[in-house]
């Protein structure tokens, strides 16, 4: 049994420090006489005998430093130029969609930000306003993903985790991939929903009249009811 990598993926930012991504897979060895390297340890076609031994093996994720420079563009260089458009020819294609909406959560409380990635061997970039959140910057120990103490933590699955809210975690959260934007989440911290004590007396108060309402109701039919068999 080991680990296949896959390889590394672009870096999700350019011209400022980012980050890039490779997926290791398990592979058993396993029916080597018809697949050289092995087979993925989740495949149908390892030995059911032997399916217990792979099955609970987890493929891997390796996230690395990058810093690339963003692409030239090359329209800027060469200047204006003159073109035509064709009124004639189909409508342009409308612009990716992207994701948006609100979030209200309370103070102190836990949320969790998920990305609807495009493909998952490519690297994912979380943003609050303008400033990106690196993942490398939040785990102190670069080997560990999900069990992580941090109060901000990034899971292996791209999912933003932020514990004990505070009032400066409210923004605009955005996700991306490479240079598309997947989802932009505003979050709103909210006071939490209390209840106090006269109005919760007030409640009860309400919830034994109401009981006490319907059980006099079901006796008095019970009774009529029994006349009536009289």
């Amino acid at each position: 049994m080991y680990t296949k990598w896959g390889d590394w993926s672009s870096c999700n930012h350019c011209n400022t420090p980012g980050e890039r991504i490779r997926i290791g897979y398990c592979y058993a060895m396993v029916l080597t006489d018809k697949f050289r390297e092995g087979v993925p340890c989740r495949s149908a076609v390892v030995p059911y005998s032997q399916h217990r031994i792979f099955a609970n093996r987890k493929d891997e994720k390796m996230v690395a430093s990058c810093e690339e420079p963003c692409p030239e563009d090359k329209g800027a260089k060469e200047g204006k130029k003159t073109f035509f458009i064709d009124f004639g020819k189909a409508k342009p294609s409308l612009p990716p969609f992207v994701s948006r909406k609100a979030v209200y959560a309370e103070r102190g409380s836990d949320l969790a930000l998920g990305c609807p990635t495009l493909e998952f061997d490519k690297a994912v970039r979380w943003q609050n306003g303008t400033s990106s959140i690196r993942l490398l910057d939040l785990h102190q120990n670069q080997n560990q993903f999900i069990n992580n103490n941090n109060r901000v933590y990034i899971d292996a699955m791209d999912v933003l985790h932020i514990h004990n809210l505070t009032d400066s975690d409210a923004g605009i959260y955005s996700c991306w991939q490479e240079d598309r934007s997947l989802s932009k989440t505003k979050v709103i911290i909210v006071d939490p929903l209390t209840v106090d004590e006269e109005l919760k007396g007030q409640l009860l108060y309400s919830g034994f009249l109401f009981t006490g309402i319907i059980v006099v109701m079901i006796g008095f039919g019970v009774f009529r009811n029994r006349g009536r068999v009289k």
